[in-house]
């Protein structure tokens, strides 16, 4: 039998006694006395049951090593249950004998049911375990020296350390084993770390300091901490001291090893343990030192490492532990410690895994300042702080240490010196040697940059350095922060502590003569009090007047760098100034140039970074005052600095006004310029105007520098005489400000100042000397010779050219883009650069018309900005090209005319949106200023724009085709199909944009459809009229299929009833057959035109509604004439019948006569002939002026007309009507045809059919004729069933007879009202302006073109405008225009109304009331919106007239420059330059500035959503326009003016939620609603419109094609 079973019998025989002895021992409660309680309460020796007996031995046969071992281990793990509930105290140790022994398998579960039966033994019955005390720890030792380490084991160590745990009673007893435990745990403790490196290892991303160790391996290191804690703090005199030191060593290390916050607070407490229930090892001492420090400066750690420490530094460790301190200190030295020293030693038995440990986690800079910081804390309270121990070294020996650690560099750090200092000063401040406060000065050197750094904090809190009152306040024990003035950091409230302390004791001991001192002072002088500093300046200046110039210089650049550079302050910076002022006054001659060159300079050179308002301005005052005297050499010296100024540096500062140096610099330049034009220095101008040239063009200078030179240059103009105009914004403006130029939204705001003798273009026989010395020509009668300067014009032109080109910033780009534009328009400027011109023409158009990218307009910006589109790119570059083609056509030649027509024609083409509207805009001017070009590509362009139906191009296409309607001459040559075209465009807008229901829509978000419309039936009412009489009706049938094809190509019923439509339709039949007035003569004013008339005796009225006319027979029995009155939505007409026929009477047939006085010629026909005579009075006024006569009465003979007849003959046979035709003929004053717009030259005309006065007889009674005869026999009876429904008879009552009252009250022409306004030389405020009752020659000539004079008294047949017409109250005369037959314009012309009160508020009554109003601007400056404020005032059309002496002139493609030089009659000095002829040549120039309301802009694209409200007014109110000669500016003025008025209406009323209505629109309503009431439908309703339901086009089209049958 083997030794096993042998134990396991004897086992089983010992449960067999015990049982026996267990029925023999009497029954007791409770436990034997003298026994231990060392298992669970209640356990005592109790007799086993048979069950147990029979368990207990089957597991114990199971433990035989026969059986397989799973089955052992099972047996030993079910027999720990067994343990922990019976008491063995004999069987115990025989079981454990035969347990151990599975503990030497490699099987690693029996090792862990081993390890398990241990925890059961001691968590059962610790008392019956103290004989294998020894053999459990052995156990438990060999487990982590095993082969394969049984730490890889899951749990395996936790189970270990609870089984030590229970063995030692948790670090208690550590009996039998006290020397060993230690070492046993530092290796367990290295075992783990080498687990730690290994997963730190295995994630390459993670670093040793940011590592998150796996959560097993945390809670066994945890716990082996806790465990160690434990034991140090119970058994610590029984622990060896270098397992103790290792054991500390280790808990650093893991401390650092990653930043689980659970093992820093476990490492701390065991370092806790050792300084406070022993003492922290020699050896363990520095690394415990370091971990310490470090986390001190964690707010969870903070606590226990200050109580560590503290307990530390009261130890006999105290010397040990400062030591450590201070060498943290010093980095350089702490960094050698580390790489040189070590911890332990390595044992052959036990290597060390420190050192690798140490190398690998190093501290990091981060980590080392925190560990300086807390180590400067902890040195402070224990040498001089709160800690109440004996000082461990001298201050001697402590401050060269601190003085080490300023040069760190670190403003904490530098802080918590300054601390340490602080509390050294304020106890032991009588113990300081002069060695001493030498190296607190030396702290202060090195800690002064971090102060230097804080000035702004140091200047807002409104203190400096060296104030009394500046102290620090004590914080409270250990802190390391105590508090400051508010607001400023506690490093500056104790620099100024230290600095004043320093100061009073210096001049107790050794005065100021240390130079350490000193240059502390000069380190800081920007940051010193006033008083200080202004002391330190005096004293500085007192020794610097008397020694040699080159000390004295020295000094001063000593100073200014010091005090001026560096400082902030004013008055210390002011008074510097001062003083090189001073000095630059009393030097002279080489003194002076030395001091230009070391003192000023740098003075000069910060101008670009000042801020200061008052410095600057000194500065700017001192730099212009040198500029005076200085020499060429030194000027450009100076320029040469602002450019450099102008070129961007890193982190520039800003100044005060968010202007950076850039900015200031190149504003400079400018006011330097303007500064040699108002001193009159002419060549140093030229010079100045070459750098600012230079700047423009050089790209390594800032954008916004460019931009402020820009626009500036940009505002430079010429007299008419070429004499430079430089913008002066007046003697209080400095570079720091914003120009004028900047603010200002519609124009420059600054005055233009007029050098004589700085030109743009030489004179004649002028001869440019680069010579200095050389004599410049003399002028007849002036004398002495003039010394002219011509500025380089030419070279500004190419600079601009090239940045149009070349340019890479959109800044500097988009301000030639606004600006330029305007200045081209002054041609004096210009003369001398017709060449660069000229490449400036051809670069723009080489970039708009390339197909090469590259080269292509805009391809040289390289920031555009993500809203802005190619096409708006080029749009800017067309803008450009119509400034440089239009202004200055004079320089181009037709070929190069047609190629800017052809141009803009592409951008049409090519482009959508604002370009291609600009480039429409021009294309309308040009038709003006270009007319042979224009008339070539007219054709292509008009088929251009029939191909493009945009929304946006609605508007300047419409009005383009309006401004050719008025210009005859350019489409003399159009045919049929061209005149198709242009109708079949204004057509196309009527269908796109049908009329807007007026019901449902929105005013505001219909107001472009409005206008729209109104637009295109004004451009097919125009065209339609300029077609030649005998012509007009073949283009009707085309007219009206257009009309009634919508976008599918079929009729509908909204198509046909749409009102747009209708007025077109009624303009057609209106205008077919006849040129007549749109009102009869017999009208009493413009706005009455045919009222019904009280009943008569003897007269008869009756009205037919026939289709959208009205019309009236007024049956004048006693005369035998019948009146008829057609009313139409385009006109009134009247017509006078007279009946040839006798009418029976009682007693015979009336004798009617004829009288042939008059216009009209007695004629006799045959029997059954009646003889229509159709007329119309004079209405209209003669182009002279002369208003005709007017005898009101319908048979009035007295005008004098040229005859027009139209005669219907009816054949009778017998007493039967034939029913022959009615066709009417049309016969002009000359030739057969009508003329339009006669001149004054020519014969007035007008249309009259007759009017007779037939003699009375006085027996004649009971004389009757039907108003309805008429209209009978012009009837289809007996066929009334193709005439059903064409004329319905209105009810002869009191509501039909108020319709038309209504509707003759509304005028047949829109009426168009302007204000307009003369404004003179110097004139700005609206009393002045109203005042003038005459203006300039030019202005009346303007007058003359842009309108006829007319008779207020008594007029009645025009449209007044509000005019008295009475008693003479608002003038004699007026002006007056109308645009063919279609609207009438009466303009309130300010110096034609006479003067009133102060405020002339008569004339304000009418101008205040008008939408629009024309300025004749002759004041020299830029005219305001608001000049004269008004709540209606829209728009001011304002004519700024650009005088210019001559200019060159192109013929034949050759240029050929006048004679006469535009100052070849320059008069002599300080004199104006008389004023032009009184009437304006063909090539005066003018420049038509349009300028909106800003309000109304707004409300457009806010009721259009965007910019699409811009378009909805006229296109030509977007920019400025330049026409030359009066006629086309009349032409211009007119055609803007009506079309803004109209946009005016509609958005005036969009803004009420109202629909502008015109006239014809509202008559067309007013008809339809007097007929729906006679047919007995509801107003608006659609019953006649079904007529048209069902039909095709085609029987559409003959429906509605009078022609047909007319």
């Amino acid at each position: 039998m083997s030794a096993m079973s042998t134990t396991l019998q004897k086992i089983k025989d010992l449960f067999l006694a015990r049982n026996v002895q267990s029925a023999l021992r009497p029954v007791t409660s409770a436990a034997q006395p003298g026994v231990e309680h060392g298992a669970d309460i209640g356990m005592e020796l109790k007799e086993l049951s048979e069950a147990e007996l029979v368990r207990v031995f089957t597991l114990l046969d199971r433990l035989s090593p026969e059986n397989p071992m799973n089955e052992r281990v099972d047996s030993i793990l079910l027999l720990c249950n067994f343990v922990r509930a019976v008491n063995m105290p004999a069987e115990l140790d025989d079981l454990w004998s035969v347990v151990q022994t599975f503990y030497e398998s490699d099987d690693i579960n029996a090792r862990s049911a081993v390890l398990e039966f241990m925890l059961a033994c001691l968590e059962g019955q610790y008392e019956n375990t103290k004989g294998n005390r020894f053999s459990y720890f052995r156990i438990l030792e060999q487990s982590s020296e095993a082969p394969g380490n049984s730490f890889s084991t899951p749990n395996n160590l936790l189970l270990i350390l609870k089984i030590l745990r229970n063995l030692t009673k948790d670090g208690r007893d550590l009996s039998s084993f006290e020397r060993d435990i230690g070492s046993m745990l530092w290796r367990w403790l290295e075992g783990l770390i080498d687990q730690v490196e290994h997963e730190i290892e295995l994630s390459p991303t993670a670093t040793s300091t940011a590592f998150r160790i796996s959560s097993e391996l945390e809670s066994e290191i945890t716990s082996l901490l806790n465990f160690a804690s434990n034991m140090i703090k119970f058994s610590f005199v029984d622990l060896e001291e270098d397992d103790v030191s290792r054991l500390a060593g280790s808990a650093c290390f893991i401390s650092r090893l990653t930043e689980n916050r659970a093992l820093t607070r476990e490492s701390l407490g065991l370092l806790d343990g050792v300084v406070r229930y022993g003492g922290m090892p020699q050896s363990a001492l520095a690394q415990a030192v370091e971990v310490l420090c470090m986390f001190y400066n964690s707010q969870e750690f903070s606590e226990i490492s200050w109580q560590i420490m503290q307990n530390l530094l009261r130890s006999h460790s105290c010397r040990a532990a400062s030591l450590a301190l201070l060498r943290l200190l010093d980095h350089d030295d702490a960094s050698k410690s580390e790489e040189d020293t070590d911890v332990h030693s390595e044992t052959p038995n036990h290597p060390s895994k420190t050192r690798t440990l140490r190398r690998k986690i190093s501290l990091r800079d981060e980590e080392r300042l925190a560990a300086t910081r807390a180590a400067i804390i902890f040195i402070t309270a224990a040498n001089w702080g709160t800690m109440e121990i004996e000082r461990p070294f001298s201050m001697s020996a402590v401050l060269p240490y601190l003085l080490t650690a300023s040069r760190v560099g670190n403003q904490t750090i530098a802080t918590e010196i300054l601390i340490s200092v602080w509390k050294l000063l304020s106890s032991h401040k009588s113990e300081l040697t002069v060695i001493d406060l030498e190296i607190i000065v030396g702290i202060m050197n090195n800690v002064s940059p971090h102060c230097i750094r804080l000035k702004d904090a140091l200047f807002a809190s409104g203190f400096r350095l060296g104030d009394g009152e500046f102290q620090p306040i004590s914080g409270s024990s250990g802190s390391s922060n105590p508090e400051g003035p508010v607001g400023t950091p506690v490093i500056l409230s104790l620099f100024n502590y230290l600095l004043i302390s320093c100061k009073d004791m210096y001049i107790s001991q050794a005065t100021l003569s240390s130079s350490l001192f000193l240059s502390l002072l000069l380190e800081v002088g920007p940051l010193l009090s006033e008083s200080l500093t202004v002391n330190l300046v005096d004293h500085a200046a007192m020794t610097s007047w008397f020694p040699s110039f080159s000390d004295w210089v020295r000094i001063l650049e000593d100073v200014i760098s010091v005090f001026f550079l560096q400082d902030t302050r004013e008055s210390v910076r002011l008074k510097v100034l001062r003083v090189a002022v001073e000095a630059q006054e009393i030097s002279q001659g080489i003194e002076r140039d030395i001091l230009f060159e070391r003192v000023l300079i740098p003075v000069f050179r910060r101008i670009p970074s000042e801020s200061n308002q008052s410095v600057l301005r000194t500065m700017v005052d001192f730099l212009v005052s040198v500029t005076r005297d200085c020499t060429p050499e030194q000027l450009t010296l100076l320029l040469g600095v602002l450019k450099s100024g102008c070129i961007p540096r890193p982190q520039a500062k800003k100044t005060a006004l968010d202007l950076d140096s850039c900015t200031i610099c190149a504003k400079t330049m400018t006011q330097l310029f303007q500064n040699c034009v108002l001193h009159f220095a002419s060549q140093k101008s030229r010079l100045v105007f070459e750098f600012l040239v230079d700047v423009i063009t050089d790209p390594s200078t800032s954008a916004m520098s460019r931009v402020s030179i820009l626009l500036f240059l940009t505002s430079v103009r010429a007299d008419p005489s070429a004499r430079i105009q430089c913008p002066s914004y007046g003697k209080d403006w400095r570079p720091y400000s914003a120009s004028p130029i900047e603010s200002a939204e519609t124009g420059p705001e600054f005055e233009l100042v007029c050098h004589p003798l700085i030109l743009s273009v030489a004179p004649p026989d002028y001869i440019e000397d680069p010579s200095p010395t050389a004599a410049p020509p003399a002028m007849a009668g002036t004398g002495p010779p003039l010394k002219f300067m011509i500025l380089p014009i030419r070279t500004y032109v190419k600079a601009l050219t090239d940045i149009l080109a070349k340019s890479e910033k959109f800044e500097v780009v988009s301000v030639v883009w606004t600006k330029l534009p305007r200045q081209l328009e002054n041609l004096s400027l210009f003369l001398g650069a017709k060449a660069e011109i000229e490449a400036l023409r051809k670069t723009l158009l080489e970039m708009i018309t390339s197909t090469d990218p590259k080269l292509q307009a805009g391809a040289n910006i390289a920031d555009l900005p993500s809203k802005w589109r190619k096409a708006d790119v080029f749009g800017s570059y067309f803008k450009v090209l119509a400034s440089v083609v239009i202004p200055h056509k004079h320089l181009c030649s037709k070929p190069q005319h047609d190629e800017a027509v052809l141009a803009f024609q592409e951008g049409v083409r090519n482009w959508r949106g604002a370009t291609a509207r600009f480039c429409m805009q021009i294309l309308t001017l040009a038709l003006l200023e270009l007319p042979a070009s224009m008339t070539k590509f007219l054709p292509s362009i008009i088929q251009l724009i029939s191909t493009i139906q945009t929304t946006s191009l609605a508007v300047p296409t419409l009005e383009f085709l309006s401004a050719l309607s008025h210009l005859p001459a350019l489409f003399v040559n159009f045919r049929e199909p061209d005149y198709r075209v242009v109708f079949m465009i204004a057509i196309q807008y009527i269908r796109a944009s049908s009329f807007p229901n007026s019901a449902t829509g929105n005013p505001k978000a219909n107001a472009l459809a409005q206008y729209t419309i109104q637009l295109a039936y004004h451009v097919v009412s125009l065209w339609f009229k300029q077609i030649k009489l005998n012509e007009r009706k073949k283009y009707v049938p085309f007219i009206v299929h257009q009309l009634i094809l919508d976008r599918g190509g079929s009729s509908s019923i909204s198509g046909i009833i749409d009102e747009s439509i209708e007025m077109v339709l009624d303009m057609l039949i209106q205008n077919a057959f006849a040129d007549v007035s749109p009102r009869p003569d017999s009208a009493d004013d413009i706005t009455t035109v045919s009222s019904p008339r009280p009943p008569e005796k003897g007269v008869q009225s009756r009205t037919w509604a026939m289709g959208n006319a009205l019309v009236t027979m007024e049956a004048w029995t006693r005369e035998q004439k019948t009146k008829i009155t057609i009313r139409r939505p385009s006109a009134t007409i009247s017509f006078w019948t007279t009946l040839m026929n006798k009418i029976k009477v009682s007693g015979g047939f009336s004798e009617p006569e004829w009288d042939a006085t008059g216009s009209g010629s007695r004629q006799r026909f045959g029997t059954g002939t009646t003889d229509t005579t159709l007329g119309e009075g004079t209405g209209l006024l003669t182009s002279s002026g002369e208003l005709p006569t007017d005898e009101r009465s319908p048979l009035s003979t007295q005008s004098s007309v040229l005859p027009l007849s139209s005669t219907v003959q009816s054949e009778f046979g017998g007493e039967n009507l034939t029913g022959s035709r009615v066709r009417s003929r049309s016969y002009g004053a000359q030739g057969g045809q009508m003329r339009f717009g006669m001149s004054q030259r020519e014969t007035e005309w007008s249309l009259s059919l007759g009017s007779s006065a037939s003699a009375r007889r006085d027996d004649l009674t009971q004389v009757h004729m039907d108003p309805s005869f008429v209209l009978a026999q012009l009837s289809l009876y007996p066929d009334l069933a193709l005439s059903r429904n064409s004329a319905i008879m209105l009810p002869e009552d009191e509501v039909t007879n108020r319709g038309l009252g209504v509707l003759d009250k509304i005028t047949v022409v829109d009426l168009h009202k302007f204000g307009l306004v003369y404004v003179g030389r110097n004139q700005s405020k609206e009393v002045e302006i109203l005042a003038n009752r005459y203006g300039s020659p030019m202005y009346t000539g303007f007058l003359s073109h842009l309108g006829r004079f007319v008779k207020l008294k008594g007029c009645r047949h025009i449209y007044p405008g509000g005019l008295d017409t009475s008693e003479d109250i608002d003038g004699s005369l007026a002006l007056y225009a109308d645009q063919n037959d279609l609207s009438q314009i009466i303009f309130h012309c300010t110096t034609l109304m006479p003067n009133g009160d102060e405020l002339n508020t008569a004339k304000k009554r009418h101008i205040g009331n008008d939408y629009v109003t024309i300025v004749w601007n002759e004041s020299g400056g830029e005219y305001k919106f608001d000049t004269i404020p008004s709540q209606f005032a829209h728009v001011n059309i304002v004519i700024h007239p650009q005088p210019v002496k001559a200019l060159p002139v192109v013929e034949s493609g050759l240029s050929q420059s006048s004679t006469v030089s535009p100052v070849s009659s320059l008069p002599s000095v300080g004199l104006e330059s008389p004023t032009s002829a009184s009437t304006s040549p063909p090539n005066t120039l003018f420049r038509v500035e349009v300028q909106v309301r800003p309000d109304l802009l707004k409300s457009a694209e806010a009721a259009q959503g965007g910019s699409a409200g811009v378009a909805s007014l006229p296109s030509l109110l977007q920019d400025s326009k330049v026409v030359f000669g009066l006629d086309s500016l009349a032409k211009l003025v007119r055609q803007v003016g009506v079309h803004a008025n109209v946009a005016s209406n509609i958005l005036w009323h969009s803004q009420s939620s109202d629909w502008y209505v015109s006239s014809s629109l509202a008559r067309l309503r007013q008809i339809k609603i007097i007929r729906d009431r006679a047919m007995g439908v509801p107003p608006g309703s659609a019953e006649r419109e079904r007529l048209f339901s069902g039909l095709s086009n085609a029987q559409l089209d003959v429906l509605l094609d009078f022609t047909k049958f007319l």
